[in-house]
């Protein structure tokens, strides 16, 4: 069944966003752990080290952040907002066959919104997913202190990465607003960049409306991301895989 087989893709997306999410916010008791041993070794830490280890919770936040913001588009923007106009249109319908359409109107209004259909944006969603249970599992690991030199490293590379898709993510957000003029991701973007501060660090260029175009670093990690992405992108129902319904 074709309603199967959505709310399949739904649900998973669903799941996997907040699966990062409580990820996430587990990571920040063994960080603030490992915060604990170093301030009880300041001497000994290595003043460089510390400012590593600023880095590692600055990362945590970003990741955070935009997972968390997605997440209350999805529940509120999305979901609630839809919910809420199926049950009108059920409870004024005068007919099975106008309770069928008002479903699939739900069911199809819900795959638009949540990126199903928009595979660029729905893959590099994927790849900030990826990269924060990576960096989850990273200082999540057994061990206290703070982290190695090996392990900094790691976290450098996934940060850099981080700001590459959320970058490209970001750019294909407001190129979608610009063409479609679309009112639900308008509440998405405002929630990611209310003040500014992520256009001008994340793409160095101003968001939707402003006229001007990406910058060079922008436009390069739209090339980078896309080529990424363009590999993986045609199976979104891949997500059925991690929860069925029945």
């Amino acid at each position: 069944d074709d309603s199967i087989s959505r709310y399949n893709s739904l649900f998973s997306f669903l799941f996997e966003v907040k699966q990062v999410q409580l990820a996430l916010q587990r990571a920040w008791r063994p960080l603030r752990d490992r915060a604990a041993v170093g301030l009880r070794s300041r001497q000994q830490e290595d003043a460089k080290q510390r400012a590593k280890m600023l880095t590692v919770w600055a990362l945590r936040h970003k990741m955070q952040f935009l997972v968390d913001n997605l997440q209350y588009y999805l529940q509120v923007d999305v979901l609630d907002v839809e919910h809420s106009n199926l049950e009108r249109k059920i409870k004024n319908a005068t007919g099975y066959e106008e309770v069928t359409r008002a479903h699939q109107v739900y069911l199809a209004t819900l795959a638009e919104r949540c990126f199903l259909h928009a595979r660029v944006i729905h893959r590099a969603f994927r790849h900030v997913f990826e990269l924060s249970t990576d960096f989850c599992n990273l200082v999540t690991m057994q061990g206290a202190g703070p982290l190695r030199s090996d392990d900094l490293r790691k976290v450098s590379s996934l940060g850099r990465e981080f700001a590459l898709q959320s970058s490209f993510l970001f750019l294909m957000l407001d190129q979608t607003i610009q063409k479609t003029n679309s009112p639900h991701l308008q509440q998405l973007i405002l929630r990611i960049d209310f003040n500014r501060s992520y256009s001008k660090d994340s793409l160095g260029t101003t968001t939707s409306g402003s006229g001007s175009g990406p910058s060079a670093p922008a436009a390069t990690a739209a090339t980078a991301a896309a080529a990424t992405a363009s590999s993986s992108n045609n199976n979104i129902g891949g997500f059925g895989a991690r929860a069925q319904v029945c």
